[in-house]
C-alpha cells in the first residue's frame, strides 16, 4: 500500500469516529458510516476566517477534527448593534448539525463562525448528505424533510430566486414544492398534456423532445433548470414531452400552489415570468402566447392576470 492510499484510509477512519461519536448519527450502523464518511471533504481554514457567516444559507455542514472556532451572533436592537459571544468549539462538536438535526430554523445560518486557530474540518455538502439519506437510511425521516428544504433553498440561490429577498415567501415557496426521483426514460408528461405542473432540475438530465417529429430532441436540459413553465399561462399545455434521460432528482410544483404563492406577490411573479421570458425567448412557444404586436411580458402579464381570476 502506497503512502498516499494509507493516508486516504487514515482519514477516512478518523472522519468515521468523528460520525459516530456525534449524537445525531447514533443510528447509523457501521457501513452507512463509512459510506457518510466517504462523502466527507477534509478541509483546512486559517485563524480569522470566517467559517460560516450568519444569514446565509445553510449549504453545508462540518465537525471540527482539530483545531479550534469562536461562535458568534449578531443582536440587532432598535438603536444598536451587537455582537454577542455565544461559544468556543474544538474537536468532535459540529457546525450547522445538533443532536436533533440541522442547526436552523429557515434554512439560514443563525451564527457565524470563524477559526480562533488553524482548523481542520470533515464538511459535508447539504447535497450529498440528502442523496446519502435516500440511498442508505430509511430511519432519518426529519432530517431527511430538513436537507430536502434546504437541496431547494440552495437550488433556488443559483436560479437568483433569492434576489427576492423575502424570507416568509421563500418559507411558503419550499412548504409547497415536493421533491420526487425520476428513473430512466421515463416519461415526466407529453406534449400537448394539460400543464399543470412545473419541475426543477437538481440531478440528472431530461430530454425535452417533439413527439410530432419523430421525437426529435428539442433541448436537453441539465442541472440547475426550470421546466414546464407553460403552466404560468391560462389553459397552457406542454410544448414538448419531457423524458428522464437518467435517474433524476426533481422538485415539483403544482399550478394551484404556484398560483397562491403568486397572488398578491409581485416578487414571485416577477420572478417566474422572467425566467419564462429567458426560457422561451428563442422558441415557437412565442406565437403562443398571444399576438405578435406586444411584447412578450405584455403577452405573459396578460395571461396570468386571465389564469388568477
Amino acid at each position: 500500500m502506497d503512502s498516499s492510499s494509507s493516508d486516504k484510509d487514515a482519514k477516512l477512519n478518523q472522519c468515521e469516529k468523528a460520525i459516530s461519536h456525534f449524537p445525531l448519527f447514533y443510528l447509523l450502523n457501521q457501513k452507512q458510516i463509512r459510506e457518510l464518511a466517504k462523502i466527507a471533504n477534509e478541509i483546512t481554514v486559517e485563524a480569522g476566517d470566517i467559517i460560516v457567516q450568519q444569514g446565509n444559507i445553510v449549504d453545508s455542514v462540518f465537525i471540527i477534527k482539530s483545531g479550534s472556532v469562536l461562535v458568534t451572533k449578531i443582536k440587532v436592537d432598535i438603536d444598536k448593534t451587537e455582537e454577542m459571544f455565544i461559544a468556543t468549539l474544538g474537536p468532535g462538536f459540529a457546525i450547522g448539525l445538533s443532536p436533533t438535526g440541522i442547526f436552523s430554523h429557515s434554512g439560514t445560518r443563525v451564527t457565524t463562525v470563524t477559526a480562533k486557530t488553524p482548523t481542520t474540518l470533515f464538511a459535508f455538502r447539504i447535497e450529498d448528505i440528502n442523496h446519502f439519506l435516500k440511498k442508505h437510511v430509511t430511519n432519518y425521516p426529519a432530517l431527511q424533510k430538513e436537507t430536502d428544504v434546504l437541496v431547494l433553498l440552495n437550488y433556488l440561490k443559483k436560479i437568483g430566486f433569492f434576489n427576492i429577498q423575502l424570507t416568509s415567501s421563500l418559507i411558503r415557496f419550499s412548504e409547497n414544492i415536493r421533491p420526487i426521483s425520476c428513473p430512466k426514460d421515463v416519461m415526466l408528461y407529453k406534449k400537448n398534456q394539460e400543464a399543470n405542473q412545473c419541475y426543477f432540475l437538481i440531478n440528472g438530465q431530461i430530454d425535452l423532445i417533439d413527439d410530432d417529429k419523430q421525437k426529435n430532441l428539442i433541448r436537453q436540459l441539465n442541472p440547475v433548470s426550470m421546466f414546464g413553465d407553460e403552466v404560468l399561462i391560462d389553459e397552457g399545455r406542454y410544448s414538448s414531452s419531457a423524458i428522464a434521460k437518467t435517474d433524476s432528482d426533481l422538485f415539483v410544483l403544482h399550478r394551484q400552489d404556484l398560483k397562491q404563492l403568486m397572488v398578491g406577490n409581485s416578487a414571485i411573479s416577477n420572478f417566474f415570468i422572467e425566467a419564462y421570458q429567458k426560457s422561451n425567448r428563442t422558441t415557437k412557444d412565442i406565437t403562443f402566447l398571444g399576438s405578435e404586436d406586444v411584447t412578450l411580458l405584455n403577452k405573459i402579464t396578460k395571461r396570468l392576470k386571465s389564469l388568477w381570476r
